[in-house]
């Protein structure tokens, strides 16, 4: 049999007790609380004074607004846009009339052909139609044999 060690006791928590933890806080708020007054240093500095400049002063020449440049590209697009749009118009338009010309042509062709004309006179000196009799005989007409009458007689 193996004999039980005993196990080691754990050392007692750093911990303070309420009292002496309240008492810390309430020191701490204290201390955050007292104001310190920092030295005024700007009052004994003398005071700020802007230096000249010694560049030369700004020389504005050949200025050009991109607002102007961008007019006159769009004024150019503008110019060529209508100028497709107006080729568009145009190649439309002689389509229009082309179509309407053969249409025009084609009504006046079909009129041109609906003009009622005599038939000429040679028709009528051929001999006059004869009605002839079929070469097979006519059908004769028989009465189906429906399964009718067979399903009454059953049922009766």
């Amino acid at each position: 049999m193996q004999r039980r060690r005993s196990l080691t006791p754990p050392p007692p928590l750093p911990l303070r007790p309420q009292e002496e933890n309240r008492r810390q806080q309430k020191l701490e708020e204290q201390r955050k609380r007292a104001f310190v007054a920092k030295p005024a240093r700007v009052l004994a500095k003398t005071a700020f004074v802007p230096a000249k400049s010694t560049k030369p002063l700004t020389e504005i020449n050949g200025f050009q607004q991109g607002s102007d440049a961008r007019a006159a590209k769009r004024a150019a697009w503008e110019a060529a846009q209508a100028e497709k749009a107006a080729e568009a118009a145009r190649l439309a338009k002689e389509a229009a009339d082309l179509k309407a010309a053969e249409e025009e042509a084609e009504l006046k062709a079909l009129r041109a052909n609906m003009v009622p004309k005599a038939r000429d006179a040679s028709v009528l000196k051929k001999k006059p139609f004869a009605l002839k009799a079929p070469p097979q005989r006519t059908t004769l007409a028989e009465s189906p044999a429906l399964s009718t009458k067979m399903r009454s007689a059953v049922r009766a």
